[in-house]
């Protein structure tokens, strides 16, 4: 397993790059505001939200998908991501 952390803003950012193998992956927000998860057009009403607080959240991530994340407008928050490291 890997770790990295991300700055997230409200410009939708690059937070899981895509891979050629199916992987679970684990997300945790580490400041104290929301994030919204989804594809590049995500926004923060139409995005999965997730928070600090909650336990890291994990995911199915198939096959050369990718996930996005942005904050509410004009807020920033980190976010650290838990990935296998096949390579």
């Amino acid at each position: 397993m890997r770790s990295t952390q991300v700055t997230v803003t409200d410009a939708v950012t690059l937070l899981v790059d895509k891979d050629n193998i199916n992987r679970t992956i684990y997300i945790n927000v580490v400041g104290n505001k929301k994030i919204a998860l989804g594809s590049s057009t995500v926004t923060f009403a139409t995005g999965l939200q997730i928070e600090k607080h909650s336990a890291p959240q994990n995911f199915f991530v198939p096959l050369n998908e990718r996930i996005y994340a942005i904050c509410n407008t004009g807020e920033t928050d980190d976010v650290r991501v838990l990935l296998p490291d096949a390579d």
